[in-house]
C-alpha cells in the first residue's frame, strides 16, 4: 500500500562532512513530475544547545531551481 504513494520527504546524513540533506517533494498532480526542494543542514555537536544549523551558502540557488516550475503550475491552476 505504501509503495503506491509518492515520495514526500527524503533525509540523508553524510558522516564525513556532518551534513544533513532534506529534500521535500511536492507532486501536486499524479500525472506531473514531483518538484524537489533540497535543504541542507550542518550538524555540530560542539554546540549542544543548537547542534543543527542551516547551510545558507547555496540556498537561494536551490530555491530558484524550483520556483519556475512551481510558478508555472500555480498559473495553470488559476
Amino acid at each position: 500500500m505504501a509503495a503506491d504513494l509518492p515520495l514526500a520527504l527524503s533525509i540523508s546524513f553524510a558522516p564525513d562532512s556532518s551534513t544533513i540533506s532534506m529534500t521535500l517533494f511536492n507532486q501536486p498532480e499524479a500525472t506531473k513530475p514531483s518538484l524537489p526542494l533540497e535543504f541542507k543542514y550542518q550538524y555540530n555537536p560542539s554546540t549542544p544547545y543548537a547542534p543543527i544549523h542551516e547551510v545558507v551558502d547555496d540556498r537561494n540557488a536551490r530555491i530558484k531551481q524550483v520556483r519556475p516550475s512551481l510558478c508555472s503550475f500555480l498559473r495553470t491552476r488559476a
